[in-house]
């Protein structure tokens, strides 16, 4: 229930008075008779606006957020939202020529991680996923590694590499001091 404003051809007719604002539902007597009131173009355009179920609010919103794009940026969003839908869609995790730090190990006698940075030779999509290989390791055709490994042990962003790296190491360090103690 909200406040709306009558047209002035049915607010002669409308059943709360003579007053510029009335309260009424959705679907009451007052928005049918607003509605037929409205020339055919206008009523269709009102009709379309409430089957998107958004507040004037959001569809202003979404105006200004869609301003710069162009018709064919449209169509081209949909075959994109299309292809997602298919589960035809891959978003990569990087690009060939970036660098990924990668989390190696547990390494060594103690067990420490250790970080790597290797530069992205090229990306291969399969059925099982998506594979990351790197120009850097010595075997031809090794994989560094998976999309899913994206945020656990593979890092676009140092510093967020750095930050898993700290808290795998730390859990390693707590697990050497129990040996230590209890050997």
């Amino acid at each position: 229930m909200g406040e709306h404003r009558c047209l002035p051809g049915v607010m002669a007719r409308c059943p709360h008075g003579d007053r510029p604002v009335c309260t009424y539902e959705e679907g009451s007597q007052c928005e049918k008779d607003n509605l037929a009131y409205l020339p055919p173009t206008i009523r269709e355009e009102w009709e379309s606006y409430k089957a998107t179920g958004l507040e004037p609010e959001e569809i202003r919103r979404m105006q200004e957020y869609m301003k710069p794009f162009t018709i064919q940026d449209m169509d081209r969003f949909r075959e994109i939202m299309d292809a997602e839908k298919d589960r035809r869609l891959v978003v990569l995790p990087c690009r060939a020529g970036d660098t990924v730090y990668y989390i190696e190990g547990p390494c060594g006698y103690r067990r420490f991680y250790r970080l790597g940075a290797y530069t992205v030779s090229s990306i291969i999509t399969r059925e099982t996923g998506i594979s990351v290989m790197a120009c850097e390791i010595t075997e031809p055709g090794m994989c560094l590694c998976h999309g899913e490994d994206f945020g656990k042990r593979a890092f676009i962003n140092k510093d967020d590499a750095m930050k898993r790296l700290a808290e795998l190491n730390k859990s390693i360090r707590i697990l050497n001091e129990w040996e230590t103690k209890h050997g």
